[in-house]
């Protein structure tokens, strides 16, 4: 009788245990699902969202380094003093309440891919020529990527300070035509017909 009482305990015992491990799974998805459409970026993130971090941070004096899209060690002790000195938690990772502060937001800019990215750095600076012409605009910041003399992303090549005046306010217009994205994904496939050129 005793063995039958304890057995049943047993099983109660592991319902309980079963049902609070489905109401926590259902917890960590659903705080997953509400946070999916939300930027986060932190070191070792690359991309046009982190260039937007950087610039944002250099235009508020607290970022020196290179606005290049690449979250280093520089950018995110540049985020920590941010973060420290607006009473926000110093965990040098850009949530979205640093993000607020900080007045960069989910911006077109950010949600761009880099072959989006390098179709409208196409059109804006080839918009009007032939495909080799704008395939050798696109290749161009290619060569640059892999050159050690300048940044290693589209976004820090094409919002290099000094180099590009005028395409930082005129990215989002330039929407790109369909032979300056075919031109981008050329180039990206590794079509160069400048023979490794890093100027025009």
């Amino acid at each position: 009788m005793s063995d039958n009482r304890q057995i049943s305990k047993l099983k109660k015992l592991w319902s309980v245990v079963a049902i609070l491990t489905l109401g926590l799974i259902f917890i960590i998805v659903a705080a997953c699902s509400s946070n999916s459409g939300k930027t986060v970026s932190q070191l070792g993130s690359r991309g046009n969202d982190v260039f937007l971090i950087q610039q944002r941070l250099s235009q508020l004096g607290f970022y020196e380094g290179e606005e290049n899209g690449v979250f280093d060690l520089e950018t995110q002790k540049a985020l920590l003093k941010f973060q420290r000195e607006n009473g926000l938690d110093d965990t040098g990772i850009a949530d979205e309440k640093t993000r607020e502060k900080l007045g960069v937001g989910r911006s077109t800019l950010s949600e761009y891919s880099d072959t989006e990215l390098l179709a409208r750095f196409i059109e804006w600076k080839a918009g009007k020529g032939n495909y080799i012409d704008k395939v050798t605009a696109g290749a161009v910041v290619l060569n640059r990527m892999a050159d050690d003399s300048y940044p290693d992303t589209v976004a820090g090549v094409v919002f290099q300070n000094g180099e590009f005046n005028g395409f930082a306010t005129a990215v989002y217009d330039s929407e790109p035509s369909q032979a300056s994205i075919k031109a981008a994904e050329d180039c990206l496939s590794g079509t160069d017909p400048t023979g490794g050129k890093t100027d025009f």
